[in-house]
């Protein structure tokens, strides 16, 4: 009997090892600590980030509606110096609250580990979502608010997912 427990043993962690392996890099906090900010087109509400892998796979961005409609996001993301370096659609349901997956195309996006990114989201213009932020829990960047105030003190809810194959 215990011959057989330790041969599961291995063969579970053999089979967890062999599975892809991924990075996340995120600022997830505890959701609700200070509150949101309407997503609107044109105001530009960001959040930087430094990357720790070669591929961003998907970006995710915690939202919850503002009223209750249907809209479509857009994500980009920007380098450094506010080059758009990718752009993402995604079309949200009518009262939406959680996490946001934007899939990057082609197979994700290649960045150089270190590099300051630049989340930025925008609206239609239906102003029905907006995007959740608390005091700073992400060491490595600052949310910035209506595209050029930086606010050191809060982050905006995101996670970065990377491939690292």
């Amino acid at each position: 009997m215990t011959r057989l427990l330790v041969i599961t043993y291995v063969l579970v962690f053999f089979l967890s090892a062999c599975k892809p392996v991924e990075n996340t890099m995120s600022n997830e906090g505890r959701v609700g600590d200070i509150g949101w900010i309407n997503i609107e087109l044109g105001n530009k509400q960001r959040q930087s980030f430094i990357t720790t892998a070669k591929i961003i796979k998907t970006v995710e961005v915690n939202i919850r509606p503002s009223r209750k409609c249907d809209d479509t996001l857009t994500l980009n993301l920007l380098s450094e110096n506010n080059d758009i370096l990718v752009t993402v659609l995604k079309d949200i349901p009518a009262g939406f609250y959680g996490w946001a997956l934007f899939e990057i195309p082609n197979s994700g996006l290649n960045t150089n580990p270190g590099t300051k990114m630049i989340i930025q989201l925008e609206d239609s213009g239906a102003l029905c979502f907006g995007w959740r932020y608390s005091m700073a829990k992400y060491p490595y960047g600052e949310a910035i608010f209506f595209g050029d105030s930086i606010q050191r003190e809060y982050d905006f809810y995101f996670r970065i997912n990377y491939s690292i194959k």
